[in-house]
């Protein structure tokens, strides 16, 4: 179980870092003139500064990374109300387990992998989902 939540995280953390490719488009055969083609750019989640969350310290002076995450997931994905709630309820370290119990409990639908399978994660990027990967335990552990 630890190990299948501790994937799921992984699937969250690297919104910062992740997201959906944008497909270049050559020519609008309709109008028979050139589009200019849509710029990827890397890391394709990439928020203005103005909506990145940082990370910052919670109540009990754990740092607050995978909320932060979620947050600028939630940014991103334009759920503004939801990130501004997220950010007012849940702080501190997290762990696998509570983080789904939270995710749960607010709604929030969310799908995992437990083989780290690269394919998934590309889903999750085309799709407009967030996509991380766990990194192990806790500092304080």
């Amino acid at each position: 179980m630890k190990r299948l939540l501790g994937v799921l995280v992984s699937v969250v953390i690297v919104v910062a870092v992740a997201g959906c490719d944008v497909p270049t488009i050559g020519t609008n055969p309709g109008r028979n003139h050139s589009i200019n083609p849509i710029r990827s750019e890397r890391p394709t989640v990439n928020l203005p500064l103005a909506l990145r969350q940082s990370n910052w310290r919670g109540s009990r002076g754990e740092g607050s990374c995978v909320h932060a995450a979620m947050i600028s997931l939630f940014r991103w994905q334009g759920q503004m109300n939801k990130a501004n709630y997220w950010r007012r309820t849940y702080s501190n370290g997290e762990w696998p387990d509570n983080l789904a119990v939270k995710l749960d409990r607010e709604g929030v639908r969310y799908a995992y992998t437990e083989s780290g399978d690269v394919k998934f994660l590309e889903w999750a990027c085309r799709t407009r989902r967030g996509c991380g990967r766990w990194r192990g335990a806790r500092r304080d552990e």
